[in-house]
């Protein structure tokens, strides 16, 4: 590709490089469905990093983008004419075509069928699948004459506007399937999917019980007593202000009101994740081959688990995350994707990649499929996502996590939710 064009890596540079209003500076989340989505988490940097350290990686418009660290690889996009000048980081490459009369299209469809992305791409540490620089200059390109270039690509780009033409419709439907999906969510955590019954048992004596069993644990040598300590409270004071508390009383309660992001019914309660949960537990590969559940092993259309057998030997240092039947696994890295599914009966005893987040309910006293919707929420999704750092791949921390507030209604109510939310899924599936 080198003898046709230009193939730059971009870089990051320093915190102090980054400003509110500058030159556009692109990152992997901004290469979305083959094309440029700057709206999406923006962030500038100074032009004279753009014109000085940052030189060599300057896009310009018609410039092609195309990533070399995943999974997955083949994330490409050509720079809109509408674009002003922008930058990247290293995990992109840009291609800037020696010849102003050759379309840069060509190279977009060529590259993109990936036969060439996969014969050079490597596979690293925790199933990253990367591409060098140097492999990208590297690839080997078919250039047919010009003519037959703008021919290919003209009817290319007539005939896969039909095909996406089709999918746009068959995605407007899905996505007011899924919005809908998501309001019934909303509507549950916000506690106004079903009718409330006062005679139900408040949300705070089945956090009571959460304690309870998770200190009998503890005696029982199940759980250590470090995996408690950091359990709390959370109450409404006399000033009708939230307060939060550690569970052993050890110390003072603090005012949480700025946290609290939106008002629930009389008789639920707030509660920290980790409160909820189980702690994370080890469990480590054995026999012959096991099920390992890796980032890519979710579905995250149907958020379900797909089955990857793989051999004990050739298991990941990251394969250690221990999990239960009807444990959720929330995936901590970009978890804007929503990697999140429930761990069925017939995958209990896998063993899931350390950067999930495994949510297993402490007791009988919480719905599983209840914390299961809870947690595919637009609120608790977004609540996350406010925790994301990184560049190439950007995550959240097992503290942000632990830390997530969550809205508990009594057991019962509970169920009704549950109940009414499959009724409504059922008629939209």
């Amino acid at each position: 590709m080198r003898m046709v064009a230009r193939v730059e890596a971009g870089k990051t540079p320093g915190k102090d490089a980054f400003v509110d209003e500058g030159i556009p500076y692109f990152k992997m989340y901004n290469l979305r469905n083959q094309a440029i989505d700057f709206a999406f988490h923006p962030q500038f940097i100074k032009p004279e990093i753009h014109y000085g350290q940052l030189d060599k990686s300057r896009i310009h418009p018609g410039d092609l983008i195309m990533n070399i660290v995943g999974p997955p690889l083949g994330k490409l996009a050509i720079v809109p004419n509408s674009f002003p000048e922008a930058n990247t980081n290293q995990a992109a490459v840009v291609i800037h075509s020696y010849s102003p009369e050759a379309p840069i299209a060509w190279l977009f469809y060529y590259l993109s069928e990936m036969s060439e992305i996969n014969n050079v791409s490597i596979r690293g540490s925790a199933g990253q699948v990367n591409i060098s620089v140097n492999q990208s200059r590297e690839m080997f390109v078919a250039i047919p004459p010009l003519a037959e270039q703008l021919r290919i690509v003209d009817a290319l780009d007539k005939y896969l506007a039909l095909v996406d033409g089709i999918e746009r419709d068959r995605a407007d439907l899905d996505g007011l399937l899924a919005q809908l999906k998501s309001k019934v969510l909303d509507l549950a955590v916000r506690g106004e999917l079903v009718e409330h019954d006062p005679g139900d048992e408040p949300a705070s004596e089945l956090l009571s019980r959460i304690r309870e069993e998770k200190l009998a644990m503890v005696g029982r040598g199940e759980l250590k007593p470090k995996d408690v300590k950091n359990d709390t409270v959370i109450f409404t004071g006399s000033d009708g202000l939230r307060y939060e508390k550690p569970a052993d009383g050890k110390a003072e309660a603090k005012c949480i009101e700025g946290e609290i992001p939106f008002e629930i019914p009389e008789g639920w309660s707030w509660a920290r994740l980790s409160t909820l949960c189980l702690p994370q537990e080890r469990r480590l590969p054995s026999g012959e081959r096991f099920n390992y559940i890796d980032i890519g092993s979710i579905d995250n259309s149907r958020n379900l688990i797909c089955s990857n057998e793989i051999d004990t030997a050739n298991a990941p240092s990251r394969a250690s995350r221990c999990v239960h039947a009807g444990s959720i696994v929330f995936s901590m890295v970009r978890p804007y994707l929503r990697n999140i599914a429930q761990v069925p009966v017939s995958m209990k005893d896998s063993v899931a990649s350390t950067g999930f987040y495994v949510a297993t309910k402490a007791c009988n006293v919480l719905d599983e499929y209840f914390l299961f919707q809870l947690l595919l929420s637009d609120y608790a999704v977004n609540s996350i996502n406010l925790h994301m750092k990184g560049d190439n791949s950007p995550s959240v921390r097992k503290e942000d996590m632990d830390a997530l507030l969550l809205p508990i209604p009594p057991l019962d109510e509970q169920r009704r939710i549950v109940k009414r939310a499959k009724e409504v899924f059922n008629l939209l599936d």
